[in-house]
């Protein structure tokens, strides 16, 4: 998935070069139309650049001389250039340019330009299926005074505590991303916030440069029966479901409401083992008590994470009574 975007934003680079070299040398005439001696100036460097070549390829016994000669020449040129171009107005070449800093290249030196790192982050929440949502749900969003304080005679804290405790761990979470292969099972009845929490763990994640895909469970098993059934779209689906595999983190929504096959339970088996595996954080959210969630999936899925997944139990009074979430 990141080499897609990669390839993606090189492609916007190479386009908005384009654009600026069109700006650019529609300038250039501009200029060589209201100072014919910068025309001049322009044709004189680019004879010398000519002399110097040739020079190296011929005798190059006076080629010092003739560099230190030619270099000082230059200079002049080029001062004299830059005056006649601040006179009459022509201060800078940057106006063509989205990125003043890397002019459309992407990086500085060898390092990536931040304007790069930001059209990743711009890539990711598109890639993400969150882009929409994001600006309302979102940690600033959070608040713990949603959350009633009345002690549950079932879990012996209140769900506001429950939450504290979730809240702390979602930070540490994201903190810790990459450095640790966390992996989070969220259960509990639907209106206690978890579709909401990872909004905002993906919100964060994303905003640290990694990319991350949300999807519900209805989203996830579409493309996996297209990519197994139908010929018409099989290969975008192909693509869709490596980026299952291969995304930093994953978030699947709403497990356990769909209709599931051997097949779709086959695949949903296979990402899951594959990513622990391969240390790719998941996080799963389901209304299903674990128990139920086992009855719904197979015995291999459940023991893959049980044994390797935090489980976090959401638990109290519907919340969307007292705040829309969006």
């Amino acid at each position: 998935m990141k080499s897609l975007i990669i390839k993606e934003i090189i492609r916007e680079y190479e386009h908005d070069r384009l654009r600026a070299d069109n700006l650019l040398s529609a300038k250039r005439d501009e200029i060589y139309e209201k100072i014919p001696r910068v025309r001049e100036i322009d044709k004189i460097l680019s004879e010398t650049s000519i002399q110097i070549s040739k020079k190296i390829l011929s005798d190059n016994s006076e080629l010092d001389t003739l560099i230190y000669y030619l270099k000082t020449k230059n200079e002049d040129l080029i001062k004299e250039k830059n005056q006649l171009l601040h006179k009459n107005g022509y201060i800078d070449d940057s106006f063509a340019y989205k990125c003043k800093i890397c002019k459309d290249t992407g990086y500085v030196g060898n390092k990536k330009c931040r304007c790069f790192s930001q059209k990743m982050i711009d890539k990711f929440y598109e890639f993400s299926n969150l882009k929409n949502v994001l600006n309302k749900q979102n940690f600033s969003n959070f608040k713990l005074d949603y959350f009633p304080t009345d002690i549950s005679d079932d879990r012996g804290i209140s769900s506001r505590k429950n939450m504290e405790y979730i809240y702390k761990r979602s930070i540490y979470f994201i903190d810790n991303f990459k450095k640790l292969s966390i992996n989070i099972l969220m259960t509990g009845e639907p209106g206690l916030g978890k579709t909401f929490l990872c909004s905002c763990i993906a919100k964060e994640v994303m905003d640290k440069g990694y990319t991350v895909l949300y999807l519900t469970s209805a989203q996830l098993f579409k493309q996996v029966e297209k990519a197994r059934f139908d010929d018409s779209s099989k290969k975008i689906s192909n693509d869709y479901i490596n980026m299952l595999y291969d995304v930093d983190l994953l978030i699947m929504d709403d497990m356990g409401t769909e209709f599931s096959t051997s097949v779709t339970d086959a695949e949903f088996f296979n990402i899951v083992n594959t990513r622990i595996m391969e240390e790719r954080s998941t996080i799963i959210s389901t209304n299903l008590n674990l128990k139920n969630f086992g009855d719904h999936y197979t015995k291999r899925v459940v023991s893959r994470l049980v044994g390797s997944y935090e489980q976090w139990y959401f638990f109290g009074r519907d919340i969307r009574r007292t705040i829309k979430f969006g």
